[in-house]
């Protein structure tokens, strides 16, 4: 007799199992694993993969992962030091001749790892799972005395309003998800993402009691929770009528797209640059967006967004940043060269996302340009901690925020 389980039975029984250390794979697992003999042992991975550029070889990369999974699947944490080195930037698919979906293979290892082996699970990321479990975000949220004075004197700083937050409701067009970051760090991120969807006139809410998207909960390996997380989130808004999430987050972007999906939610999930070019225009864009004196501006491709979302939103995001005024764009070789901040690596292992970083940096010290924009906080804020620490004459902004200062202030 066969029997048919989902992810959530799946996943309590692989619990249960673990004790007894019998590991349990699903059908859909089982096929991803499969996936992986189709190495054909080329190494052309390796010429593209940041972890093992920056570490002197001794890092196994994508291949290690093949190989120690060919030996035996059922061993899967032999590959443990390995997955959670990854950065999940994606070049490894994206030039292997076989397309082998390394990236999915290693959320699932992490995934495997968490429930049978959890004493692999390194411990900077564990406090960042307590985090979530805590205040609903991977980072501790500031106090609301704090946050009120660093938001205020960062919108003054650089010449934008302080709005409300308007609250999702029934009859609401839109979802706006600020993400982690954006509600704990680069509080100008959220504000600015508000502020850009009402110069244009869209009828938005931000969902109450809104969580963590779920990534940085999967990349650990808790699986489980993310998946509650996104149902809970799912299943709130549709409640409103509400059909369409925004979110100005590359990586909670794909994430929530890819949740949805395998959810079944029914929910459309954009990128804030998506939302624009399509609904919008970019001839709108540039007439609103007219602010600001002479730039020459870069873009730095988030990995999430380019390789996970879709090439054709680096593309709307060129489209729009080419039609504003008096912004000179530049093309940047190596912009989508990963900033080293990707797959948690940032909080397992500062060094080496450090030294990924310092590539990219020499990568954005030779385009040329005054200003390097990205559509990611987490980039953005990576980047930025690497030009100051390295003292580049070159500013560092999110995507939303330069496109919020060209619709509001007279200077950038």
């Amino acid at each position: 007799m066969v029997v048919f389980m989902g992810k959530k039975e799946i996943d309590h029984i692989s619990r249960i199992l673990a004790e007894e250390k019998i590991v349990v794979f699903s059908p859909y697992e089982d096929e991803i694993y499969s996936e992986i003999e189709k190495c054909q042992n080329c190494s052309l991975c390796l010429a593209f993969c940041p972890v093992f550029e920056v570490t002197d070889k001794f890092y196994p990369g994508p291949r290690g992962i093949a190989d120690e999974l060919s030996r035996d699947v059922r061993e899967f944490w032999r590959a443990s030091n390995i997955v959670y080195m990854c950065t999940l930037c994606g070049q490894c698919q994206e030039k292997c001749p076989v397309n082998a979906p390394i990236p999915e293979v290693v959320v699932l290892l992490r995934s495997k790892i968490f429930v049978q082996r959890p004493d692999l699970v390194p411990e900077e990321l564990k406090t960042l799972l307590e985090n979530v479990s805590k205040y609903g975000y991977i980072f501790e949220p500031m106090s609301n005395e704090e946050r009120g004075e660093s938001l205020k004197g960062r919108l003054e700083m650089i010449g934008l309003p302080l709005t409300k937050d308007p609250p999702l409701e029934k009859g609401s067009k839109i979802a706006y998800f600020p993400g982690c970051q954006a509600e704990t760090r680069l509080l100008d991120v959220k504000e600015a993402g508000k502020l850009v969807l009402e110069a244009f006139n869209v009828n938005y809410g931000i969902p109450e009691g809104w969580k963590c998207c779920g990534l940085p909960i999967r990349l650990i390996g808790d699986s489980a929770m993310a998946d509650e997380l996104q149902r809970g989130f799912f299943e709130k808004i549709k409640e409103l009528g509400v059909r369409e999430v925004v979110t100005t987050c590359a990586g909670c972007a794909s994430e929530l797209r890819a949740a949805a999906k395998h959810l079944g939610s029914g929910i459309h999930v954009r990128h804030l640059i998506e939302f624009l070019f399509e609904e919008v225009g970019v001839d709108v864009i540039s007439r609103k967006a007219c602010n600001g004196g002479n730039v020459k501006v870069a873009l730095h491709e988030p990995c999430h967004l380019g390789r996970h979302v879709g090439r054709y939103v680096v593309a709307y995001a060129e489209r729009i940043l080419k039609a504003l005024p008096n912004v000179n764009y530049a093309g940047m070789k190596g912009a989508d060269e990963c900033c080293g901040a990707g797959g948690l690596l940032k909080f397992h292992d500062p060094t080496v996302s450090a030294a990924i970083r310092s590539r990219k940096l020499d990568v954005i010290s030779k385009s040329g340009a005054g200003l390097v924009v990205a559509p990611c906080p987490l980039c953005t804020v990576n980047i930025s901690e690497g030009v100051a620490r390295r003292k580049l004459s070159v500013g560092i902004d999110d995507f939303t925020v330069f496109l919020a200062k060209r619709i509001y202030s007279k200077e950038v």
